[in-house]
């Protein structure tokens, strides 16, 4: 236990390193972005190729790094850009790969047409069943004797448990790997974007083609360590899905998507709004007409809404208050969603896990809570406090958030009560407008988390 104790303290340490690391060389990173065009100026014409390092740190994946190679194709009357394209490659810490190419294309009216293909491998994707309370009953030390065969990690380590005589280093070595999964992912997107009438609604209409493959640790003994792999927790519930381990092939999973949005927030303050709305309803469907696996169709709701807190006396003192909150719901209405897709919320924007996570309740780990139908809150207050010439103009913002989530079978099943609930604080820091720096860290009665990432959380 004193070393496991010595694991998790260089652990942490490692943590606050990178994330040291981190601030101190994301400006550098940022740095060489394009600066506004001064007034009267003519615009530059023609295609600009920039490549910059990626950093970024979250609790799911450790610290993501890598570079992107980005190319825009300026044109005079055309704003902001004709098309741009990029490459990127990224690993992580925690072995989390991705790889992609992008291409983004602004018609003559405005319309977005977006391709792009990648491939995903993640070794710490994890997976703690359905329901509100699976892991926090493990954490609470109140799991029976059925699930799991053995006593699970530190949190609840009994030597009386333990029928094989085993060291309590022995049962960790074993168990580590319970709730996790192994998945590579390759997939091709395609959408259609369009402004409506009034400017002010958007239509998305697009494709996304799947690739899976989903491995399971059982009786594998990782690195360093002396005892194989129990069953993990896929292997013994075997939720849908379970046939991608079983079959050991690519399954398939193709999704048409179709969203409506409306957006009244100001163009200018795309990086983080001072008023306006955003709202949009996403509909996916996948099906074997389409050549998937599994059949299902989920339904998404979201709301932002952004209210600035007494422009004029804030503006006196060269500041700014902001108040922001996001209402999200997924339902999943038919068809049988396999377990590595079940906590997957998309909206015409951004993409959520489960009830946890960057883009969730930011106080538990992505995935941690997810069913059919999903409900996730968030209440941030936004402060902007300073403006500074360092690295070009730069703007310094402080944030405290509230969010809360829950999920349910189906929406009929779903209770306003017993909400799991996170609190937190962290700040962002701007370039010319255009780029964002955000670092938070979270708070649950069970969990925390820590992340900083190269855009606001919604």
């Amino acid at each position: 236990m004193i070393a496991l104790r010595n694991k998790i303290r260089r652990k942490r340490a490692l943590q606050i390193t990178l994330l040291s690391i981190l601030v101190i060389c994301s400006p550098y990173a940022l740095k060489g972005q394009k600066t506004k065009q001064k007034a009267g100026q003519k615009k530059a014409e023609g295609i600009g190729i920039t490549a910059l390092p990626f950093l970024n740190y979250n609790d799911d994946l450790g610290a993501v790094y890598g570079a992107r190679l980005i190319g825009t194709y300026y044109e005079s009357n055309h704003s902001p850009y004709r098309y741009r394209f990029w490459a990127e490659y990224l690993n992580s810490s925690l072995s989390y790969e991705k790889h992609s190419v992008f291409f983004e294309y602004l018609t003559k009216d405005n319309a977005t047409i977006k391709v792009e293909q990648g491939y995903k491998k993640n070794i710490v994707a994890r997976y703690y069943g359905s329901g509100n309370f699976q892991d926090i009953r493990r954490i609470q030390r109140t799991i029976g004797e059925e699930d799991p065969p053995l006593a699970i990690g530190p949190n609840i380590l009994r030597e009386e448990q333990d029928p094989l005589g085993l060291s309590s280093d022995e049962i960790i070595d074993s168990q580590d790997r319970y709730y996790s999964y192994d998945y590579r992912n390759s997939y091709l997107e395609t959408s259609y974007e369009t402004w409506l009438a009034p400017k002010n609604l958007k239509v998305l209409v697009g494709l996304i083609k799947q690739s899976y493959r989903i491995n399971s640790f059982y009786n594998k003994t990782e690195s360093g360590n002396i005892e194989p792999n129990i069953p993990t927790y896929i292997d013994i519930h075997q939720p849908l899905g379970y046939d991608a381990v079983i079959d050991d092939e690519p399954k398939s999973i193709n999704l048409l998507r179709f969203a409506l949005a409306f957006d009244s927030r100001p163009r200018k303050e795309n990086l983080s709004p001072s008023s306006g709305i955003f709202t949009d309803i996403h509909y996916e469907n996948s099906s074997e007409n389409i050549s998937s696996n599994y059949d299902y169709s989920n339904l998404s709701f979201t709301w932002r809404h952004y209210l600035e807190i007494s422009p004029a006396f804030w503006k006196k003192q060269k500041m700014k208050s902001i108040f922001a909150y996001r209402v999200l719901a997924r339902n999943t209405s038919s068809g049988t969603v396999p377990f590595f897709e079940e906590g997957k919320i998309r909206s015409i924007n951004e993409t959520t896990e489960g009830v946890g996570g960057v883009h969730g309740v930011r106080g538990y780990p992505s995935n941690q809570f997810v069913d059919k139908f999903i409900t996730i809150a968030n209440f941030e207050l936004r402060h902007s406090f300073l403006q500074s010439e360092i690295f070009g103009y730069s703007e310094f913002q402080a944030l405290i958030f509230y969010d809360i989530g829950r999920v349910a079978p189906s929406r009929g099943e779903w209770e306003a009560k017993d909400f799991h609930a996170a609190y937190g604080l962290g700040g962002s820091m701007f370039w010319h407008k255009k780029s964002i720096i955000q670092v938070f860290f979270g708070f649950s009665e069970f969990h925390s988390y820590t992340s900083l990432n190269l855009s606001h959380s919604f």
